[in-house]
């Protein structure tokens, strides 16, 4: 910043008292806001902790790995390190932010396997685990620098400064110097070669080099004790010749070992180094040595040719190769010419650069010899012998290497030299080009394509593309095949030529006419015997492919397609109608006929190929009158004409298939694809749609009946009254639709675009009684005024959609009426069907809703046992019991229901809850209801006539419990409450008889006198009926005359009695309990009422065995 600026400022302005502040807002008008801001910073923690003594040490992360943890101050690290997908670009570019000056591949290992994790809760920590990495290695301490990225983060303008960790080293030693860079036996003969050993992260004891026992303890550790280095070690009188510590270094430098030799190689290996030789802490023995190993060789051998191969490869293939190959310092093993083992091996040392199979079967085929013989010593020269070779063929010169192993010879030690020798490949001709890499005949046709022949191990004639007779005798080589020709003169004449090299020329062909047969390929057969006059080679000169020429086809186009383009593919219906809109064709891989649109049969082919899948003969009628034009080779505009009676019922989709004949090249079909033509439609939607009108919806109006145009607009002026009463026409309705429709005004409906909204007024009289539907269509005038596309007078517009007023459900199928045993059985069909509803779709996936449904069904008596149907249906698998065989038709399957038996007849009514409907506005009762009847009999006895003559028994005896009935018939006298009193001789009895409400008349006959009462009391379900009468009773001491017991009779409003006469014994002021609190009468199998003795007992309570009908099934 420049404060002289300031200054100046200030004397400018003649303000010597200019205050801080003005100084302030200068300064945040010349540095940006993030400058002033407080500055990021970052520490770096590991686990364990770098900063303790032996802690991170190098041994740990090879055994457990490390945790660091990049904590921010003033700053948080990007969020996308936190979020899966982005972590995984971010990776890299956090791992770059690590740098080291030493190992850098071991770090880079180290961040290879890490994961790292950011802080959800601040954001301002980064965690990183790197795993354990057995591979760690390193040769110093390695200081570690962790320089933030900006673009991880948040604020990248705010970016602390880097900071480092280390991880110590532990101490290793390594060994180097040009004692282990390859010495011989010599070397050592002749002195002076050094070994270094290198230190790290440990140091040498200080007498390691003056000290005579530390000097032969780290001799020791290198050669065996009593060996000749060894013992020449130890001998020197200066030590300082042989001997230098600088620092961490040792250099040892070796004197000459005259006499020493070696039969073999040796290896010399450093173990370890005795804690006495070092400063290391803790003190024990460094075994961890890198490069540990050195080998000293003997003096080298080699191998030489006797005589260098002169080798072609027609005599290989006539009469075979011999190679002599000459040692020196070794000689050949003794068995070579016999152990086949180790002939294999040597062969496998005679590899080839090239072709290698063709040099591999040569040298192993049968009759391969070898034979030893002297040179300079017995055995030091092999003749391999390789006989000739039919089958061997090489496209280029082969260079063969021969590395001879080892184990082959009588010293087992590496030969210090390989050898080599050539086959000189016979001249061939070789064929490229694009014309030979899948060119198709259409590529004949179109040009352009070249051919290039490549001459190996000889060279083209200097003037074989400048002189017309060499140059057309090089087409006649190269096209040699019948089927070209009758193309030869026009490659002649238009063909380009280039003499790429001396190897190489390349014709690139004109355009070809086109072929008379474009299904069948063209076969190209250079010929070699032309084409060999043209090189250098010339005369008898063997060519390889002489007998074998390269062949290759030009094959028949089989992938040509098209692309559709043009003002047809979003054409609606109104647009067909209309007519001109286009339908472009681009072909690919292939060319339009010359003809196609002046030749009739091919242009009506090719629109025959142009096909509906629906309605196809309207779509036939539009394309007979279409135009053709052929743009260019690939380009064709089909144009349609306007076709006035083009009507569709719904979207029409068109494929176009191109056929046979209708291209240059094309032999058969090729699809092309599809588009769609949009039909102008109706729909209805809304809420008056979506929904059964409910009466009181329609009573409170509001509702929306919602008319829209796919693909079309309707009329702005729709509502003038002539329209509006055409619109109002289109709906058809029953007399509840009607009154609907009547009550429409133009006040109610609104318009834009293609979407035309009705809102239903109030209707304060409306009522329905039966469900119907209202219908909404267009056609001829009417929808010619209506509609502003123009349209087929045809057409008619029928919306599929209607608005449904009021919902009936009604029972059908199987299960409509059933026996006991039906129900028990199970495999009963009940067909629930909505009228202007549907169900909701997921009712069969809804165990809720199911629930409903099955709740909805209530019997008029005995519920329990209806109970046990409603209990085995929420039981039972849902697809088995339930399907929806359509959005308005459910059928139930009833499962096996075990255990019912009604004591009644049932009538079963069903209740479809809201919750099962698709969006349901009240439950509804459906008009059928299912009857469930009892099992009946023929003929029946009482139990009192069964016991009597002991046939109960007998019938018990004769079937199964099961199959017995009871059938109780309802008491209809509950109690009678009689209260007695005498004046005098005269006995008063007043009866008040209780009944059930279908008692019209009770009478009660005395002593043969019938007393009837027709009056009564009602409360509730209960009659009260009373009866009263005198008796004179005889005098003292003579027998009572009058018979007390009272027979009741119980009569409907016809006189026909109910049931049996009740007798009950006249005794004073009593009670009497006639039926039990609970109705027992019904119809039980002798099974229940054994399993239910309770139930056997009260009916054996209330009712006499002549009241118990018997009967068996």
């Amino acid at each position: 910043m420049d404060f002289r600026a300031v200054r100046r400022l200030r004397n400018r302005a003649g303000a010597r008292g200019l205050s801080c502040l003005l100084i302030v807002l200068l300064l945040l008008s010349l540095f940006p806001g993030s400058i002033l801001a407080a500055p990021a910073s970052m520490i770096i923690t590991t686990t364990p902790d770098w900063a303790l003594s032996d802690s991170l040490t190098e041994s740990k992360v090879r055994a457990d790995g490390f945790i660091i943890k990049l904590i921010l101050t003033g700053n948080t690290w990007a969020t996308g390190l936190g979020e899966t997908p982005t972590q995984l670009v971010l990776a890299p570019t956090l791992k770059n932010g690590f740098t080291t000056g030493s190992d850098v591949d071991r770090l880079q290992a180290l961040l290879d396997q890490a994961t790292f994790v950011r802080d959800p809760v601040d954001g301002a920590t980064l965690t990183i685990t790197l795993p354990a990495l057995a591979s760690y290695n390193i040769t110093q301490d390695q200081e570690i620098t962790f320089a933030p990225p900006p673009g991880l983060l948040q604020d990248s303008a705010n970016v602390p400064i880097a900071q480092s960790f280390t991880i110590t080293a532990d101490p290793q030693a390594a060994l180097s110097g040009s004692l282990t860079e390859g010495v011989t036996q010599s070397d050592i003969v002749a002195g002076g070669k050094q070994l270094v050993i290198t230190l790290y992260n440990c140091s040498w004891a200080a007498d390691v080099a003056t000290d005579f026992d530390q000097r032969r303890l780290l001799f020791g550790k290198i050669w065996p004790v009593g060996s000749p280095i060894y013992n020449t070690l130890i001998s020197k009188p200066l030590p300082n010749d042989i001997i230098a510590v600088n620092g961490g270094v040792l250099t040892l430098t070796l004197p000459a070992v005259p006499g020493y030799s070696i039969a073999a190689p040796v290896d010399v290996t450093l173990g370890s180094l005795d804690q006495h030789l070092l400063v290391i802490a803790p003190s024990a023995d460094l075994t961890n040595i890198i490069n540990p190993k050195f080998t000293i060789a003997t003096d080298n051998s080699i191998v030489a040719w006797k005589t260098v191969p002169a080798v072609t490869e027609a005599a290989t293939v006539s009469t075979g190769i011999i190679l002599s190959l000459v040692l020196s310092n070794n000689t050949w093993a003794g068995d070579i010419t016999t152990d086949s083992a180790k002939k294999a091996v040597l062969l496998n040392g005679l590899t080839a650069s090239t072709d290698s199979a063709a040099w591999d079967g040569a040298k192993t085929a049968p009759g391969t010899t070898f034979a030893l013989s002297s040179t300079e010593v017995a055995n030091d020269t092999l003749t391999i012998t390789i006989p000739a070779a039919a089958q061997y063929s090489i496209a280029k010169d082969q260079i063969i290497t021969v590395a001879v192993p080892s184990t082959v010879l009588t010293n087992n030690y590496p030969l210090s030299n390989t050898l080599t020798f050539t086959i000189k490949a016979n001249p061939s001709v070789a064929i490229s080009g694009a014309l030979t890499s899948g060119a198709t005949i259409l590529d004949l046709v179109s040009g352009g394509k070249d051919i290039a022949a490549t001459l190996y191990n000889t060279t083209w004639d200097p003037m074989v593309t400048i002189d017309q007779v060499k140059r057309e005798s090089l087409i006649d080589g190269l096209f040699s095949h019948g089927s070209w020709t009758a193309l030869l003169p026009a490659i002649k004449a238009g063909a380009h030529f280039t003499r790429n090299n001396d190897q190489t020329v390349t014709i690139v062909l004109p355009p070809l006419p086109e072929i008379a047969d474009p299904s069948s390929p063209i076969t190209l057969a250079p010929n070699i015997s032309i084409i060999k006059d043209l090189t250098a080679a010339k005369g008898g000169v063997s060519f390889d492919n002489a007998s074998a020429s390269p062949t290759f086809s030009i094959t028949p186009v089989s992938n040509q397609s098209a692309v559709l383009a043009g003002a047809v593919l979003t054409a609606t219906e109104s647009d067909i109608v209309t007519g001109g809109k286009d339908l472009v064709i681009t072909l690919q891989n292939d060319l339009w006929a010359q003809d196609i649109a002046t030749n009739s049969a091919k242009r009506n082919a090719l629109i025959a190929g142009i096909t509906a899948e629906t309605e196809p003969a309207i779509w036939a009628a539009v394309g007979a009158s279409a135009t053709l034009v052929r743009n260019s080779d690939s380009v064709l505009t089909i144009t349609l004409p306007a076709a006035p009676n083009y009507a569709i019922g719904s979207e029409q989709k068109i494929s176009v298939v191109i056929p046979a004949g209708s291209t240059a090249n094309s032999t058969g079909l090729i699809p092309v694809g599809s588009f769609t033509l949009k039909a102008v439609m109706l729909d209805l939607s809304g809420t008056a749609v979506a929904s059964p009108l409910e009466t009181k919806a329609v009573i409170a109006g509001g509702k929306t009946i919602i008319i829209t145009l796919n693909n079309g607009t309707w009329a702005s002026d729709i509502l003038t009254p002539t329209k509006f009463a055409n619109l109002k026409n289109g709906f058809s309705a029953g007399t509840a639709g009607t009154k609907i429709k009547d009550a429409i005004t133009e006040k109610n409906v609104s318009i834009k675009g293609g979407t035309l909204t009705i809102k239903l007024p109030p209707i304060p009289d409306f009522t329905s009684n039966t469900p119907e539907e209202i219908k909404f269509s267009l056609n001829g005038a009417a929808l010619a005024q209506l509609v502003n596309e123009k349209l087929s007078t045809a057409k008619v517009l029928a919306a599929a959609q209607s608005v449904r007023i009021g919902v009936a459900a009604s029972l059908s199928g199987t299960g409509l009426n059933m026996t006991t045993a039906e129900v028990v059985n199970g495999g009963r069909e009940i067909i629930v069907t909505l009228t202007n509803g549907e169900w909701d779709p997921t009712l069969l996936t809804s165990s809720s809703k199911l629930k409903a449904l099955i709740n909805g069904f209530a019997a008029d008596s005995d519920s329990a046992s209806w109970t046990l149907v409603k209990t085995a249906l929420t039981k039972a698998d849902p697809t088995k019991a339930f399907a929806l065989e359509a959005a308005n038709r459910l059928k139930i399957t009833l499962p096996p229901v075990p255990g019912y038996a009604p004591t009644s007849e049932q009538k079963v009514t069903l209740t479809v809850p809201t919750t099962a409907q698709l969006k349901g506005a009240s439950s509804v009762t459906a008009a059928e209801k299912l009857r469930i009847t009892l099992p009946t009999a023929a003929t029946t006895a009482t139990l009192e006539e069964l016991l009597e003559d002991g046939s109960f028994a007998a019938l018990i005896n004769a079937t199964t419990l099961d199959k017995v009935f009871f059938k109780i018939s309802p008491k209809h006298l509950k109690s009678v409450i009689s209260k007695q009193t005498t004046i005098g001789n005269t006995k008063i009895t007043s009866l008040d008889c209780y009944t059930h409400t279908v008692v019209a008349k009770v009478s009660v006959t005395i002593n043969g006198t019938s007393y009837t009462s027709s009056t009564y009391t009602e409360n509730g379900d209960t009659r009260e009926f009373n009866i009263g009468f005198a008796i004179i009773e005889s005098a003292e001491g003579d027998s009572d005359p009058v018979n007390t017991d009272a027979y009741i009779k119980l009569l409907d409003s016809g006189d026909s009695a109910l049931q049996s006469d009740e007798v009950i014994k006249l005794n004073g002021n009593k009670t009497y309990t006639i039926a039990p609190k609970k109705a027992l009468e019904g119809t039980y199998s002798l099974n229940k009422l054994i399993d239910e003795k309770t139930l056997l007992t009260d009916i054996l309570k209330y009712y006499k065995p002549s009241e118990i009908e018997v009967f068996d099934i």
